[in-house]
């Protein structure tokens, strides 16, 4: 509770900050009244490709059958809905809890898959931006001669470390292992954590097969594909091209996935976005606008789509029911 405190306070700051040094009335309502509505049914549509690629994702890192999928949708659309609307990203918490729940996945097994997804977007950010860095040209300027090598020596190392996951894996497993087995065994909450975190790793081990890996990185490529395409229609209007939304909404992204921001990572999404977009030669108010527009759309986007399928649930109960025959999981 107090580090969800602290992530709200340093986000608020770090907004006022920036609304204090760069906000103008006038440039915020510019960018506003610039989107258009098609700009806005555009990324609204690409945008679900998002939601596409986590339940591909999901799907194949967790197993789960074709009967199954409308549940895992449910799951992995609430998740990103609460993921907005609680800060310093505790709505993380809600994957394993629901996944439980819904799909008769141990906790273990689910905080496993939604580690394992993080680093399948972080490896994701990451090849997009290197991809952009090489056919950006003179975009690319102010990232330095040292950008690119260093981009792509980032990305091999994060293919290296899905290719060599299993060991990791089983080094972390040993871990949990002679943790419960230890003096801090004895404590009942420590045993469990220590005993879900060994069960997960198994999990994480089938998931890592070949076919399973390909699978996410197939969705995780939907992923971005859906959320950068979402801000590129959302900057239209500034007449950006896709290669420079992708360079410069990355530093947005990263910053957003921290564990310090608040709620909707406000504050830390627009430091990342303002200093992206402003090293592409958009001035400080514009960039600061667009970054909160950007937010402020993306978050409407994502808990319209999480209040529809708690609104839906009900009738995906009722169709499951009326299907006997098919295991959908817990009743």
């Amino acid at each position: 509770m107090k580090r969800a405190l602290a992530a709200v306070l340093v986000s608020a700051v770090v907004l006022g900050a920036l609304v204090f040094v760069l906000a103008d009335l006038e440039t915020i309502r510019d960018v506003l009244e610039s989107v258009r509505l098609a700009d806005l049914a555009l990324a609204f549509g690409i945008y679900l490709c998002a939601y596409l690629g986590r339940l591909i994702r999901f799907a194949a890192l967790l197993g789960v059958p074709p009967a199954r999928l409308g549940r895992l949708l449910h799951v992995s659309v609430v998740h990103a809905a609460a993921v907005r609307v609680m800060p310093a990203r505790s709505g993380e918490v809600l994957f394993p809890v629901l996944a439980a729940r819904e799909l008769h996945v141990d906790a273990g097994d689910g905080v496993a898959m939604l580690v394992l997804s993080r680093l399948f977007d972080f490896l994701g950010l990451v090849l997009f931006f290197v991809c952009a860095l090489l056919f950006a040209g003179s975009h690319a300027e102010w990232m330095g001669a040292a950008a690119l090598p260093a981009g792509i020596g980032l990305a091999l190392l994060l293919v290296l470390l899905l290719i060599r996951f299993t060991f990791f894996v089983r080094l972390g497993q040993r871990l949990a292992e002679r943790i419960a087995a230890g003096r801090l065994g004895r404590f009942g909450p420590v045993r469990k954590v220590a005993e879900a975190a060994s069960q997960g790793t198994e999990a994480a081990i089938r998931a890592t097969t070949p076919a399973r890996l390909l699978a996410g990185l197939l969705g995780t490529v939907l992923v971005w594909i859906g959320i950068f395409g979402c801000f590129w229609a959302l900057m239209r209007p500034e007449g950006l091209d896709p290669i420079s939304v992708v360079l410069g909404a990355t530093a947005g992204a990263l910053a957003g996935a921290l564990p310090i921001n608040g709620i909707g990572a406000f504050g830390s999404h627009e430091a990342g976005w303002t200093l992206g977009f402003t090293l592409l030669g958009l001035s400080g108010a514009r960039a600061l606008a667009t970054g909160l527009m950007t937010n402020v759309v993306t978050s409407l986007f994502a808990l319209a789509l999480g209040g529809l399928s708690l609104l839906l649930y009900p009738l995906l109960r009722c169709r499951e029911s009326a299907d006997p025959g098919q295991d959908h999981g817990p009743g």
